[in-house]
């Protein structure tokens, strides 16, 4: 526990009783504006091997991803569905901290069409305030299921 509260997770008062913090909090999966999966994507198993291989990338310039795994993170998301969706969930829980101040900064009213390349960044509040005339969402073949049955 104090390990975890060096890393301001948790705090300890003077009792010696730890409660936690809000950065702890965000790690939390039933809470609003939760990070846990993508703090579990960025710091996830197969993160390591890859970044082990840096060298490598510095050296070729080519993705240390997708020399480790054989595969680019698009095909190994596709081949490993636990895989995909702590991805899935990842990125939409970055996009709920991230969206609005998308939206709120950027002018995006020089554009018909606006493509969303699977992030979700709140369509329906582009096109409402900067009347874009559509909004194209891309997804993968594997993200499908989740997106018609309204899932992550």
């Amino acid at each position: 526990m104090r390990a975890l509260t060096s890393a301001g997770l948790f705090a300890e008062d003077d009792n010696r009783c730890f409660a936690l913090t809000p950065l702890g909090a965000a790690l939390c999966s039933d809470v609003p504006g939760s990070l846990r999966s993508f703090a579990i994507e960025v710091l996830g198993r197969n993160r390591y091997a890859a970044w082990e291989k840096l060298g490598y990338s510095i050296k070729t310039g080519a993705i240390a991803f997708n020399h480790v795994y054989g595969a680019s993170k698009w095909q190994y998301n596709a081949e490993h569905p636990e895989e995909a969706r702590i991805f899935a969930e990842a990125m939409a829980s970055f996009n709920t901290v991230t969206a609005d101040a998308i939206v709120a900064s950027y002018d995006f009213s020089f554009a018909g069409t606006i493509v969303d390349l699977g992030t979700g960044v709140r369509r329906n509040g582009i096109r409402h305030r900067d009347c874009v005339e559509a909004v194209v969402l891309y997804i993968q073949q594997h993200e499908l299921k989740s997106v018609v049955l309204g899932g992550p």
